[in-house]
C-alpha cells in the first residue's frame, strides 16, 4: 500500500513463490535465520529470528490472488536498497480483496490506492481480474463509491 495508497508500515512482509520449490528446500535454506510457525498446503508462515518480523511465503500464485498474466505486470520498486518486484496497483487490489481478512488493513488499503490511483488505474484490466477471482461485484460497488 506504501507505493500505490497511502504510507504504512507493514508488520511482515509477504513473500509469493513463482517457481516450483520443494518445502524441504525453502526450510533448509531458511533455518538459520526463521522458525517455522505454520506449514500449511499453500502458505507457511515464519519468524525471523532477528528481527521478529513475521513472514508469510505464499506457495502459489493464486493463494496471493495472482495469475501468470500478473507476472507480466509487476512493477520493480526499491526497498531500502534492494531492488523488488511488486504487483502492479490492479493486482494489489485484486489482492487483498481476495484475503479480506478481519482485524487487517485491507479494505482500507483498498480504498486508499483506488483513491490515489483513480485516475492511472487500468480499470479493464482490473475488471477482468475481478471476475476471474469472482470479485466483480465489489470492483463495481467500490468504483460507484468514487463518482
Amino acid at each position: 500500500v506504501h507505493f500505490y495508497g497511502r504510507p504504512r508500515t507493514s508488520a511482515d512482509i509477504d513473500i509469493v513463490l513463482i517457481s516450483r520449490v520443494s518445502k524441504e528446500r525453502l526450510l533448509k535454506a531458511l533455518a538459520k535465520r526463521y522458525t517455522l510457525y505454520y506449514n500449511g498446503k499453500m502458505v507457511m508462515k515464519f519468524i525471523d529470528n532477528i528481527t521478529k518480523s513475521g513472514v508469510d511465503i505464499l506457495l502459489h500464485l493464486s493463494t496471493a490472488g495472482l495469475s501468470r498474466e500478473s507476472l507480466k505486470r509487476l512493477k520493480k520498486v526499491e526497498v531500502d536498497g534492494v531492488l523488488v518486484a511488486i504487483p502492479c496497483p490492479e493486482d494489489y487490489i485484486i489482492s487483498k480483496l481476495k484475503a479480506r481478512r478481519p482485524d487487517t488493513f485491507d479494505f482500507s488499503d483498498v480504498m486508499s490506492v483506488l483513491l490515489n490511483m483513480r485516475e492511472e488505474l487500468d480499470w479493464d484490466y482490473l475488471m477482468k481480474r475481478a471476475e476471474e477471482e469472482g470479485l466483480a461485484h465489489l470492483i463495481r460497488y467500490y468504483k460507484e463509491g468514487l463518482r
